[in-house]
């Protein structure tokens, strides 16, 4: 009798509790965090709306600190959209009894929103995303110390990354979370390289190697050192740790050098055969650095880490390195005095008198110091109106050179005023034949 009624009392036990968790949670449930055992869809409905108006997430910071987000800044909403009815619905009434059991538990999570432009607006409101004391992340790299390349270490800093931040803020919002530990959520940046990892150390040992080379410059007597205190200063390593030139600067010294010892288009003071000292401009004779070509030939010097002596690269050269530049083989012609002169090693070979370009045609020759580009012979002037053969050609200035002048019987004096030649150097031909046989390609012409 007794055993049957305990039977029965657990039976109605049973079946009232099966009863009343038909419209209500089991034991041992969660939503969001929150208790609802014993409660109605719609009380948990309710619920959930109190606490999405009140949420606040609290963010753990690194060294201990925390702010927080409350749901007003982020517009955070509860949606009602019949998903707790749901879950409810699908729960067995009769099961109820496996809820009592630690692995009965269940966590059930509601749906809410937020708005995204106010979420952002929040986060870069955050002291660690935008507080001074942000320490930004750095990594480990090979510094110069005056003498040779160290590894400078890596920075931890404190310093978020904006999209995992957002993300896991984001996912803690629509979780209904109240903490979010961003240290752990991954949230913050770290280096990529370390003190430790092999390819600073590798740049680190290439940065010291190119430190080793040093290239000295010749300008005849004069000389130029590149060293490490230079090229410490062109290199840097980039955001796969690979070592890089610095262009720019290595640009900057060679046009440093060009200014220094190029001499092309530059004012030449010459004492002229008849005694008198004279300014000459214009002209395209002298030494000239192809910069860009000596940019590109420094790297694998460099690259090589050994001392050079050397000459830069030219894109034209010159007679000497010491002044004059133009040494002391060179055709001078003065146009005032209508003669010209051909010293070769320092000795006069040939002077003659000339007729340069017409004054009065609007032919005159123009002055400058020039590099005769060629010489040939058997060669016909064409022009606008004239084709003139010529035995002995030496072109200085495009179409301006040297040349004889067969139809000429008398040179020197005034002739050039109104019947000068179209800008060319007329010359007897004994004087050009001789001029001819003795001048090579480069000799300059000085004409004043």
């Amino acid at each position: 009798m007794g055993i049957g009624v305990g039977i029965g009392i657990i039976l109605a036990l049973y079946l009232g509790l099966s009863f009343y968790f038909s419209t209500r949670f089991y034991f041992n449930t969660t939503m969001n965090g929150f208790n609802v055992t014993g409660k109605t869809a719609a009380q948990v409905d309710e619920e959930m709306q109190q606490n999405a108006a009140t949420h606040t997430l609290t963010l753990k910071e690194r060294g201990g600190k925390t702010e927080t987000i409350a749901a007003d800044q982020v517009n955070m909403r509860y949606i009602s959209d019949g998903k707790i009815s749901q879950m409810l619905n699908d729960q067995n009434a009769f099961a109820w009894p496996m809820s009592l059991v630690p692995s009965g538990h269940q966590d059930l999570e509601a749906t809410f929103s937020y708005d995204d432009t106010q979420l952002t607006n929040a986060l870069n409101q955050l002291q660690a995303v935008s507080g001074a004391d942000v320490v930004k992340v750095a990594n480990a790299y090979p510094k110069f110390n005056g003498t040779s390349y160290v590894i400078e270490p890596e920075v931890t800093g404190s310093e978020l990354d904006p999209a995992k931040l957002k993300e896991a803020v984001k996912n803690a919002i629509l979780s209904g979370d109240t903490e979010l530990d961003l240290e752990a959520a991954g949230c913050y940046k770290t280096p990529s390289f370390t003190k430790d990892s092999s390819k600073v150390k590798a740049a680190m040992d290439t940065m010291n190697k190119y430190l080793n080379a040093a290239v000295t410059y010749t300008f005849g007597n004069a000389t130029e050192v590149l060293d490490k205190n230079t090229i410490n200063t062109w290199l840097a390593v980039d955001g796969n740790m690979d070592v890089q030139f610095n262009q720019d600067l290595m640009t900057t010294y060679v046009a440093n050098l060009s200014d220094k010892y190029d001499t092309y288009g530059i004012t030449r003071s010459f004492q002229t055969s008849g005694g008198g000292n004279v300014s000459i401009a214009g002209g395209d004779y002298g030494w000239l650095i192809d910069q860009d070509e000596e940019v590109a030939a420094l790297i694998p010097i460099i690259q090589a880490g050994q001392p050079v002596t050397r000459e830069p690269v030219y894109a034209q050269t010159a007679a000497s390195h010491n002044s004059p530049d133009y040494g002391n083989t060179y055709v001078e012609i003065s146009l005032g005095g209508q003669y010209m002169w051909f010293y070769k090693n320092g000795g006069l070979v040939v002077g003659t008198p000339i007729v340069t370009g017409s004054l009065s045609g609007g032919f005159a020759t123009p002055s400058g110091v020039y590099g005769l580009d060629y010489k040939a012979m058997n060669v016909t002037l064409k022009g606008e109106g004239y084709a003139s053969p010529v035995t002995f050609w030496m072109p200085y200035a495009g179409d301006i050179g040297i040349h004889d002048a067969s139809w000429r019987t008398d040179f020197g004096g005034s002739i050039y005023v109104n019947s000068g030649s179209h800008g060319c150097v007329n010359t007897p031909y004994a004087a050009a034949q001789a001029i001819y046989n003795g001048i090579e390609d480069g000799t300059p012409v000085i004409v004043y």
